[in-house]
Order: C-alpha cells, then sequence, then structure tokens
C-alpha cells in the first residue's frame, strides 16, 4: 500500500466518519425539535380545553345559584324533578367553541360523571 493509497483512505474514511455523525446529531436534533412542538401544541390546547370547561362549569353554577335564589325568593320548596325545573336547568348548552375540539357532548358527560 503506497502513501498516497493510505492518505486517500484515511481521508475518506474521517469524511464518511464525521457525515456520520453530523447526520446523527442533524436526525436527533431534527427528532427533539419535533417532540418539543408536538408537546407545545398539545399543551396549547390543554389549557383552551380546560379554560372552556371552567368557563362552561362557571356557567352552569350561576344558573344553579340563579334558579335556587328565585326559588327561594318566592318561598317555594325547590322540586328539582318538576318539568319546568328540568326544562329551566337543561337550556341548550352555548356553543364556546368546543366542536372546534370535538368536545361538545362531552363536557355534560364530565360533569355528570363528577357529581
Amino acid at each position: 500500500m503506497s502513501v498516497r493509497t493510505a492518505l486517500i483512505g484515511g481521508i475518506s474514511f474521517l469524511l464518511i466518519f464525521s457525515s456520520a455523525i453530523l447526520a446523527f446529531v442533524g436526525i436527533h436534533e431534527i427528532r427533539d425539535s419535533v417532540v418539543r412542538e408536538a408537546q407545545s401544541r398539545v399543551a396549547h390546547d390543554l389549557s383552551l380545553l380546560r379554560s372552556l370547561y371552567d368557563s362552561e362549569l362557571t356557567l352552569s353554577a350561576e344558573r344553579l345559584q340563579a334558579a335556587v335564589d328565585r326559588r327561594l325568593a318566592g318561598s317555594e320548596a325547590i322540586d328539582w324533578r318538576s318539568p319546568a325545573r328540568s326544562r329551566e336547568l337543561s337550556q341548550p348548552p352555548v356553543d364556546r367553541g368546543l366542536q372546534a375540539f370535538g368536545a361538545q357532548g362531552q363536557l355534560a358527560v364530565v360533569q355528570a360523571s363528577q357529581q
């Protein structure tokens, strides 16, 4: 083997080795970047859903409190099973953007299961 062949082989090996290391580092960085971006988007969507859920829960609590206050102001006994009461408490939900997340009917299920 001549010196020239050995130098060309050594330089080729160094180039291929350094290219492989750079490719590995680049792939690793791209993967980490994609994971960070996905986690950021999921966290943002979850916080948005949580705020929508909290506002719906607050609205329901205010509705219930208003119904109780109206009954107590009239000093009547509260009959939660009456048709008028169930109509009053089951007014159609106000869409607050939950359909974009496919969660419109799921909040009622979550609220009912927590009671």
